[in-house]
């Protein structure tokens, strides 16, 4: 019995202590800026809007935000309008006090911008997340939508055992743990493309 409480106790204090070394040695600056060499657009606090032409609506995933599509805009921005809002939370956007991250909520936000920007006949470029969320767009406004671009995504719910497996250990009550732990204040997922985390206003 010892011995088995010993081969659960010492890894899980080895990992606590690599957590716990790692939230004292964080050296994330506090405010994130982007290389202008890499992302030399003006960012319009939620969305990218650069270029001339039919629009592209470009979705991002999770972790990731705007950042992601830099090099293609740069390349077709003369040929299109490219719009890359950021979700809430991710890059350099804020997200609201009570804002929860999920899927549903960057859906309903995009769909706002949507119609706040009267973006018509629009082409949704997808990728991770970005796929259920543009579609989730696009069932919201579908007189809006002309076409998809869709790469490395998904459109259906994910029921397999590993998928939900996944799904609990990174956005469950561990998930919320270790990111408690290891970043201090955010909703798993999203915060690689920040480093730091979320800036609520």
């Amino acid at each position: 019995m010892t011995r088995t409480i010993l081969a659960v106790a010492l890894p899980l204090a080895g990992i606590a202590s690599l957590y716990l070394y790692l939230y004292l040695s964080d050296p994330t600056p506090k405010a994130f800026e982007p290389d202008k060499a890499l992302f030399p657009f003006e960012s319009r606090y939620l969305q990218l809007d650069d270029g001339k032409g039919p629009t592209l609506l470009l979705r991002h995933g999770n972790p990731t935000w705007s950042f992601l599509y830099r090099d293609i805009i740069a390349g077709v921005k003369a040929r299109f309008r490219l719009v890359a809002p950021d979700y809430p939370g991710f890059g350099l956007s804020r997200a609201t006090e009570g804002y929860g991250f999920t899927p549903a909520e960057h859906a309903r936000a995009i769909s706002a911008l949507v119609r706040k920007l009267d973006l018509k006949n629009i082409v949704i470029m997808m990728q991770d997340w970005g796929g259920p969320i543009g579609f989730a767009v696009a069932l919201e406004n579908p007189e809006r939508v002309r076409g998809f671009v869709i790469g490395n995504t998904w459109a259906w719910p994910l029921e397999r055992p590993g998928q939900k497996g996944f799904s609990l250990l990174m956005g469950g009550l561990a998930g919320t743990i270790r990111c408690l732990v290891l970043q201090r204040r955010c909703p798993l997922f999203h915060v690689q493309g920040r480093r730091h985390g979320p800036q609520r206003s």
